[in-house]
């Protein structure tokens, strides 16, 4: 260690050469980790990782700086269960394969299921490295069987916090300089931490803090939910995984044994992290037959895959059964039936606008025709009007949509994004479906 006395005596004054950091990527591919310390020290400890050597400490000199682990909250601090090192993984499909002998042993999972979870945490490990935030979604009734998964990928995903019951000012609030793993067991997700969440999902975006300061809140995360609203809410982009009830409790899993498992994985996830970080990006596939938020989804666990073109492969096929879910679910959904009717009724070209109610009418039925039991109002139809962004203009008839260019290219938009076919012959005669087909040739080429 150097103390800041003689760091001074070698020459080191000038512009703060003391930096406390959780961790840097540096030009030359050198890597600074937070680890854990001793434990007389109650603190983290930094790790310098540079073509293969090592160099561990509460401070690390690096290129004429002193960088210093923060000290952090006690209790912060040990509900970050950080490794102890970094040790060999072998090959990634061992990795994974490891991760997912020791989810089965607990959890008796159907077979993709237990390979996509066994994958998750490997992506929370270069997830700052992804431009989309790696999503784990988990449902069903047994709440115990939940919580307890989520204890056993707290001691596998990087920087992992296990939270209950987050709202939004509390997301705000975590330590997002550490590039934590949020676990949250959600009964319910209130419509404000819905926003938050999504914008947690894309790097870039940033929250508005207390007194002016800029929060980043991009961060892997893996949520069980007991609220089946869940998945309209969060499946899309996100690996779901719906959690039998378990006949035996999980008494095994107890805090021994969930350290010994941390004390063994953990090391080689962070030598993974250590030797694919540069890598990440250079899978650039095109994954056909998938909607817009599972080809993200795809892209991003393969981009944590970067040598691995047979398992990325996998990877596609084992979400592809996910795919069906939700186009299934789409069929049903409100939102999606409306954009269904608006660009028929556009592309038919007989009306130039149609009242709320009148559609409503067409949604109800179209949907009753698909097996759905519930039948929606004119004010639920006007709400998700608001959210797709369609406007509505209010007369002594009622309220209508007018089909102007302006919602035409909204309704468009939608459609492209949920991937319909353009109708027979509209092609021809609507700009905006030139204008799609013009984009999509470019993306496919």
């Amino acid at each position: 260690m150097t103390t800041r006395a003689e760091a001074k005596a070698r020459g080191i004054t000038d512009a703060g050469p003391f930096v406390i950091t959780a961790g840097e990527i540096f030009s030359d591919g050198a890597v600074l980790e937070l680890i854990a310390g001793t434990p007389e020290t109650n603190r983290p400890s930094l790790l310098l990782w540079k073509k293969g050597a090592v160099t561990v400490g509460s401070q690390v000199e690096y290129e004429g700086r002193i960088y210093e682990a923060p000290q952090l909250d006690p209790v912060l601090y040990h509900a970050l269960r950080l490794p102890g090192g970094c040790d060999g993984y072998g090959s990634a499909r061992i990795l994974i394969g490891d991760i997912k002998e020791v989810v089965t042993q607990y959890f008796p999972l159907p077979e993709r299921h237990a390979e996509l979870l066994a994958r998750f945490p490997v992506t929370t490990w270069l997830s700052d490295r992804l431009p989309i935030s790696p999503v784990l979604l988990i449902t069903g009734i047994d709440e115990s069987s939940a919580i307890s998964l989520l204890r056993l990928l707290h001691c596998l995903c990087r920087h992992a916090l296990l939270i209950a019951e987050m709202n939004a000012t509390g997301l705000q609030r975590l330590p997002m300089h550490l590039s934590p793993t949020l676990l949250l067991s959600q009964f319910e997700i209130p419509r404000a931490l819905e926003r938050n969440l999504r914008a947690s999902s894309y790097r870039g975006l940033h929250l508005l803090g207390s007194r002016g300061a800029l929060i980043s809140p991009f961060s892997a995360k893996a949520i069980y939910c007991g609220n089946a609203a869940a998945l309209d809410i969060l499946a899309n982009g996100a690996i779901h995984i719906p959690l039998p009830a378990l006949s035996s409790p999980l008494d095994r899993l107890n805090d021994e044994l969930l350290n010994q498992i941390s004390d063994r994985i953990q090391p080689r996830l962070l030598m993974y992290r250590l030797k694919n970080m540069s890598k990440v990006g250079a899978c650039q596939c095109y994954f056909a037959g998938f909607s817009t938020s599972t080809r993200q989804l795809v892209s991003n666990l393969a981009m944590c895959l970067p040598d691995e073109k047979e398992m990325v492969a996998e990877t596609a096929e084992l979400l592809r059964p996910q795919e069906e879910e939700l186009r299934a679910r789409r069929f049903l959904d409100l939102k999606y039936v409306l954009v269904e009717i608006l660009s028929g009724t556009l592309h038919e070209g007989k009306a130039r606008k149609i009242a709320v109610k009148e559609l409503t009418q067409y949604a109800n039925a179209l949907l009753t025709s698909r097996g759905e039991l519930r039948e929606y109002t004119p004010e639920d139809v006007g709400g998700r009007l608001s959210d797709l962004g369609i406007s509505r203009h209010r007369s002594s008839a009622g309220q209508h949509v007018f089909l102007n260019h302006e919602n035409s290219v909204i309704i468009h938009n939608w459609a492209r994004a949920y991937e319909f076919s353009i109708t027979a012959g509209s092609s021809t005669a609507c700009r905006e479906c030139l204008t799609n087909q013009a984009m999509d040739s470019v993306e496919v080429t």
